[in-house]
C-alpha cells in the first residue's frame, strides 16, 4: 500500500479536485483514504454538505496519546465510495490539528490496509504538513504551466528532492494560449510530468457536489485525465523519467529559479 501527497506551490491550482478525481477512479478492491491535511482548512465537508466532525479535529483530541488504524477508521467518514478525514474549514483549527498529529500519524495511514491519498494544500517551510509530505512515497506537485507559476514549481520541486522526497508533476490544462507546452515544463521544472489533468469546471463541479455516481462525471474529461494520472502514479517510479539536478538553498523555499527559456521571449 502507498501514501501519495498531493501539494501546490503559493498559487492553488486545484490540489483538493486533483487528489479527489485520484481516489475516484483509483482500482483496486478498496477503496483509498483521502486525508485533508491543508493547513489553510479543508473544503470538502462544506462543497458536500457534511459536517467536518469527526475528522481530523476530532481525531487530534482522541488520539494525543497514540494514534492507531482503528482509532483512524473511527474518525472518517464516507463520500460515496472513498474514506475521508475531513479537516476543519477555517485555518486555525486545522493547522492545530495538523500540528497535534502530523508527526506521528504516519504508521497510523499505513497500517489502513489501503492506499492513502493525502491533500497537502499549499507546502511551505512552515507547514504541518511538511511531515506528511516527507514520509510520503510521492509527492505529486500539482500546477498550472503557466509563466507566474514555472518558476515557483522548480524552486519548491528542488527543495523537496533536496529534502529526500520522491517528486512528480500534475499538470492542469488551460487554453492554450496561456500554457507552455508539457515538455518544456518538463525541462524547466526538472521533473516527470505524470499526466495533465483536463481544466473541466462542469466535471469538478459534479465531483465537488458528491455526484459519485454521475454519468456525466464518469464521461467528463476530468475523469478521463484523471485515470490517466492514475495509471501513472501507480507506475511510479519505473515510468518516470529521472529527476534533475537540486537547486542550492540556505533555508525555506528558493526562490532564484528562474522561468523556462521560452518565457523570455514571451
Amino acid at each position: 500500500m502507498s501514501v501519495i501527497a498531493f501539494a501546490s506551490f503559493k498559487s492553488s491550482p486545484g490540489v483538493t479536485t486533483t487528489t479527489m478525481a485520484a481516489a475516484h477512479v483509483w482500482p483496486g478492491q478498496r477503496a483509498p483514504l483521502v486525508v485533508e491535511a491543508d493547513p489553510a482548512g479543508g473544503d470538502l465537508a462544506a462543497r458536500c454538505g457534511r459536517p467536518a466532525t469527526p475528522g481530523l479535529a476530532s481525531l487530534a483530541a482522541a488520539g494525543r496519546r497514540s494514534l492507531s488504524p482503528e482509532l483512524l477508521s473511527r474518525h472518517t467518514r464516507r463520500l460515496g465510495g472513498v474514506s475521508v478525514l475531513f479537516a476543519p474549514p477555517t485555518g486555525p483549527p486545522a493547522r492545530a490539528a495538523l500540528d497535534a498529529v502530523a508527526s506521528f500519524i504516519g504508521p497510523a495511514l499505513a497500517g489502513t490496509g489501503c492506499d492513502v491519498l493525502v491533500d497537502c494544500g499549499r507546502l511551505e517551510a512552515s507547514s504541518p504538513a511538511l511531515c506528511l509530505a516527507a514520509a510520503a512515497d510521492l509527492v505529486v506537485v500539482v500546477a498550472r504551466p503557466t509563466v507566474v507559476e514555472v518558476p515557483r514549481v522548480a524552486a519548491g520541486a528542488a527543495w523537496l528532492l533536496a529534502e529526500g522526497a520522491a517528486v512528480g508533476l500534475a499538470l492542469i490544462g488551460g487554453p492554450s494560449s496561456a500554457r507552455y507546452p508539457a515538455a518544456e515544463v518538463a525541462e524547466a521544472v526538472g521533473l516527470g510530468i505524470l499526466a495533465t489533468l483536463a481544466h473541466d469546471a462542469h466535471g469538478a463541479a459534479l465531483l465537488g457536489a458528491g455526484s459519485v455516481s454521475s454519468r456525466s462525471l464518469e464521461r467528463s474529461a476530468l475523469m478521463r485525465s484523471a485515470r490517466d494520472l492514475v495509471a501513472a502514479l501507480r507506475a511510479f517510479p519505473s515510468s518516470a523519467p529521472a529527476h534533475a539536478a537540486s537547486v542550492e538553498q540556505e533555508e525555506g523555499l528558493p526562490t532564484d529559479v528562474g522561468p523556462p527559456r521560452a518565457a523570455a521571449a514571451r
